[in-house]
């Protein structure tokens, strides 16, 4: 019994090991992306680096006299930087008003990976947030704020939720994936219950149904946090990639909570 036990004793720690371990990010899909996406208007292509890592990054100035600050963008799973729907409507309507935006390549892995393997890309991708705030802090811009969707909303609260203090304005997570499913598991709840900036749940009215079913526990999460400045927006009629003529109902559901934030800090 006792040679039993170490046996699985060994089982288990391998297998703990296992999941702890850095995987090999594609950087050359990565590369791939970032080359076919070619020239774009109002749009630098950035490298940026995270740990020892470099990885791909567009970035748009804001357009007229007085920019509002920067939104730092993150795509879902199984997307890019540029992806048309969600990512690119906000990359090009912000920079319109007055929002610049940096739009992050989150990790990809090899195709011969499961899905739940990106548990293990968490902290990877939190790095390469921090690398997008580091880069965009120097420009001086009034407010940095982030909007992630899917897992990448999911990244973001986690990203957030680990630091003390964090310098950013607000979050809006778009349809988020709490990523109970990854392996390991995104924990999500220690994080919200630590967030004390503005937080936009966005989520479309037919909407995935994780997405959907982890709102009400993600809402008793927030609002037991007395400093909670917490807000729930459905999209009548969307679903989870917000085509089919939503984009725009997107866009403008985010600018103008962003803006009435924005506003909300600069009279306090």
């Amino acid at each position: 019994m006792k040679a039993l036990f170490s046996q699985i004793t060994v089982l288990l720690m391998s297998a703990i090991c296992q999941l702890s371990m850095a995987v090999t990010v594609d950087t050359a899909t990565e590369a791939q992306i970032s080359a076919q996406l070619g020239k774009l208007p109002n749009t630098q292509v950035l490298q940026l680096q995270a740990g020892e890592q470099n990885f791909p990054a567009l970035f748009s100035p804001a357009i007229g006299a007085e920019p509002r600050g920067a939104v730092i963008l993150l795509h879902d799973l199984g997307q890019h930087m540029n992806w048309p729907q969600v990512i690119a409507p906000l990359r090009h309507s912000l920079p319109d008003n007055g929002w610049a935006t940096l739009s992050l390549q989150m990790p990809i892995l090899p195709a011969s990976l499961d899905e739940t393997a990106y548990g293990r890309t968490i902290e990877l991708a939190a790095q390469r947030i921090q690398a997008g705030y580091d880069y965009l802090q120097p420009l001086n811009l009034p407010a940095i704020a982030i909007v992630g969707h899917g897992l990448g909303a999911g990244t973001a609260l986690w990203y957030i939720g680990q630091q003390q203090e964090t310098p950013l304005l607000a979050v809006v997570a778009i349809s988020m994936d709490d990523g109970q499913w990854l392996l390991p598991p995104l924990a999500l709840n220690e994080a919200l219950s630590r967030i004390r900036i503005p937080l936009l749940d966005l989520y479309a009215g037919n909407d995935r149904v994780r997405v959907r079913g982890a709102l009400a526990e993600r809402r008793a999460t927030v609002l037991k946090n007395p400093d909670n400045q917490y807000r729930v927006i459905k999209v009548p009629g969307a679903g989870p990639d917000y085509s089919g003529g939503y984009e725009a109902a997107l866009v403008r559901r985010i600018r103008g909570w962003l803006n009435a934030v924005v506003n909300t800090e600069a009279s306090k």
